[in-house]
């Protein structure tokens, strides 16, 4: 039972801390501390941003890579044998 009433506390100290976070942040205009802490909290974000994309595009750059790298060691006759053209998007 008293598992039961302190799960009860704890979700009503969770609404009232949450309506109170939310009141803070609709203040305007933001004071200071907060500006700075927003700041700290995303600032690394674009360093994350372009890990993940470098991780997530390893593969295809790399597949990108040897198909560019075959393709320009043929001579310009063979080129057209691989199957390899332009494409015209907009038809």
């Amino acid at each position: 039972m008293r598992l039961i009433l302190y799960e009860l506390d704890l979700n009503q100290m969770l609404q009232f801390y949450l309506k109170e976070d939310e009141a803070i942040w609709k203040t305007r205009p933001l004071p200071q501390h907060l500006i700075e802490g927003a700041v700290f909290n995303v600032c690394w974000l674009k360093k994350l941003r372009l890990a993940i994309m470098e991780i997530l595009l390893s593969d295809v750059t790399f597949g990108t890579s040897l198909y560019l790298k075959e393709i320009s060691e043929l001579a310009d006759d063979s080129v057209a044998e691989k199957g390899v053209g332009c494409f015209n998007i907009s038809e």
